[in-house]
């Protein structure tokens, strides 16, 4: 079994099996500083990796992308006492890439996509995707998302979304009741709440706000997810900014400051003026991108 660097199987007295993954807030950075920028990728801190896993735990409310369950722990590894994050092992059949993606039921792949966005995902890709049975069907093959390590970045650093999933066939395909359910309940006041509480830097609540916003606004236009996550993304060849980069580009700038102030001493006030004020811009350029969108 292959585990990235920085990582650690726990097992209890009585299994052979393992019972879940420790990633410590000190290991696998290397020669760089708890603290500083990333070389991975834009817009995280080196040793912010496991708060972010125990976050994105959070969002997903009732489970719904199948994130196993992530919580803050402090473990001994090798004699040291070390915080970090905790989450339960999954037994699977192997990463997505062992297979073909023409398995994998539609409703995994949305739910996955849909968690992606929601979080701006900078590291989805097939390694990152555990194979596991089917609930529904025999013929299909389930997904289990893990390692969100290198995600919710800070709001100025937007450009380097990564989405394998938007090459599966899935993605194109409309979503279910129950998907659009969820998506039209999703509150982006409480899912801030529960990350800042969670320590999570307000840059980077930010970012989840204008994604949730940003997500409901397209799933209520009719869009798909191959269609959300192009948005999102940059070109390829190109690599120019993506649209969702220039509509947040357009409304406030990367060289000005948060936008809005961000408190979540209590969570029954709900956004500020000044939040729903940036918020209300937001709406407009997002609605104007996808009529431009639904016209081409």
């Amino acid at each position: 079994m292959f585990l990235s660097v920085g990582l650690h199987l726990v097992y209890t007295d009585s299994s052979k099996d393992p019972v879940g993954v420790f990633k410590p807030e000190d290991e696998g950075l290397g020669d760089d500083a708890v603290g500083t920028s990333s070389p991975h990728r834009s817009g995280v801190s080196v040793g912010d990796s496991p708060v972010r896993e125990i976050g994105v735990c959070l969002l997903d409310h009732n489970g719904f992308s199948g994130v196993p369950m992530t919580c803050k722990v402090r473990l001994k590894v090798d004699g040291d006492l070390k915080p970090g994050s905790l989450q339960k092992f999954v037994a699977n059949k192997g990463p997505s890439e062992d297979f073909g993606d023409s398995r994998f039921s539609m409703d995994s792949v949305h739910r996955i996509g849909i968690l992606d966005v929601r979080i701006f995902n900078m590291d989805r890709h097939l390694g990152n995707m555990l194979v596991v049975d089917g609930h529904n069907d025999s013929k299909t093959l389930d997904l289990v998302p893990i390692d969100h390590g290198l995600c919710l970045p800070n709001w100025r650093s937007l450009e380097e979304a990564t989405f394998d999933w938007l090459f599966f066939a899935q993605a194109k395909v409309p979503f279910s009741e129950t998907t659009l359910n969820y998506v039209r309940d999703l509150s982006p006041e409480r899912d801030a709440y529960l990350l800042a509480k969670l320590g999570i830097v307000p840059e980077a609540v930010f970012t989840n706000i204008l994604c949730t916003v940003f997500l409901k606004r397209c799933v209520a236009a009719g869009l798909s997810l191959f269609q959300i996550g192009t948005l999102m993304s940059r070109d390829f060849l190109t690599d120019d900014p993506s649209v969702f980069e220039n509509i947040v580009e357009k409304i406030v700038p990367k060289d000005t400051p948060l936008p809005c102030e961000l408190d979540f001493s209590d969570d029954r006030k709900g956004f500020s003026v000044d939040v729903r004020s940036f918020l209300d811009d937001f709406h407009s350029g997002v609605d104007n991108a996808i009529s431009d969108i639904v016209k081409s």
